[in-house]
């Protein structure tokens, strides 16, 4: 996945959808996909881990905005030490110029509530993951 995702950088991609890089066998193939989510996002692009039931985004130093859905499950983890000024929007569980912190999983099992949700962060990087029936943002 890495060799592709250089290669489409090189020829000046910056969306990437990655189809079943999540669900398979080897779980460390996995976590080298959230890393490579991860790398496109210093690269100033952006990824998406497509899987049977979830999909996978990041996002560092921003926003990410995802549409309004009737039900499911979004769930925000920090990626590193600490990601400061995130602010969770159009959610069930909403936080404000929060910090969440890689030892402790504050934002776990948050809900759709049929409102545009955003979900943005001033220091730092997040995994996203939500619902694929909502569709990739």
């Amino acid at each position: 996945a890495m060799l592709a995702v250089r290669h489409g950088l090189s020829r000046g991609f910056r969306e990437f959808v990655i189809y079943g890089g999540m669900d398979g066998p080897r779980l460390d193939h996995t976590i080298a996909n959230l890393q490579t989510l991860l790398f496109l996002e210093s690269q100033g692009a952006k990824g998406t881990l497509v899987g049977l039931k979830y999909l996978i985004t990041t996002v560092k130093n921003g926003v990410l905005k995802l549409p309004p859905a009737q039900e499911g499950i979004v769930s925000v983890f920090c990626l590193g030490e600490k990601a400061k000024g995130v602010t969770i929007r159009g959610l069930k569980y909403e936080l404000e110029n929060g910090i969440l912190e890689s030892g402790f999983p504050l934002g776990v099992s948050n809900h759709f509530v049929g409102k545009d949700a955003k979900i943005a962060v001033k220091d730092g990087s997040l995994l996203v993951i939500y619902d694929r029936n909502n569709g990739i943002r």
